[in-house]
């Protein structure tokens, strides 16, 4: 039997990197201040440990670009943007109407204009784009091999979300 060794070379590694923490920090800033503002006691949650993917929600995605190039999604489970839009709109409004799609993104909207002016307060030109909603179960948003992603879980007055943020791995 024939023994056969694979060198390794910097060309067949991949060195991981790091997510920019400087979009980490931001966004959580950013976050804490805005929902805390609209919705009351808002606080950074550690990664829960539950298989998501097949809950009911509702996703407004927003990319950056500028000095790095990235996008987050705020994800709302069919639960928490019930009882978020009640709160932020004053009214009761249905998972399944339009409405609630065009508070996801306003909420998406809010909180990208904070990071953006949280990003820009730090020395980072980033302009955003205008949010793209999903809304459904059993999806996942799929990252290809050449970007990081991260996630932030937050609770707001009671409720879960989170944001899965994404950027190139050559940012």
């Amino acid at each position: 039997m024939e023994t056969i060794t694979l060198e390794t070379t910097k060309e067949t590694e991949k060195e991981a990197k790091a997510f920019p923490e400087v979009i980490l920090e931001q966004t959580e800033k950013s976050v804490l201040e805005t929902f805390g503002k609209i919705f009351g006691s808002t606080e950074r949650r550690p990664a829960r440990e539950i298989e998501c993917r097949s809950w009911i929600k509702i996703a407004a995605l927003i990319s950056f670009v500028g000095d790095i190039n990235w996008s987050f999604g705020l994800v709302l489970p069919k639960e928490s943007i019930e009882a978020m839009a009640q709160t932020f709109a004053g009214i009761e409004v249905d998972f399944e109407s339009e409405e609630i799609a065009d508070i996801a993104g306003e909420l998406a909207n809010i909180v990208a204009g904070a990071i953006s002016g949280n990003m820009e307060s730090v020395g980072y030109n980033v302009q955003l784009s205008f949010p793209t909603i999903f809304r459904g179960e059993d999806y996942e948003q799929l990252i290809p091999h050449h970007f990081i992603s991260e996630r932030q879980h937050y609770r707001a007055n009671g409720y879960y979300f989170w944001l899965k943020m994404t950027v190139m791995d050559n940012f």
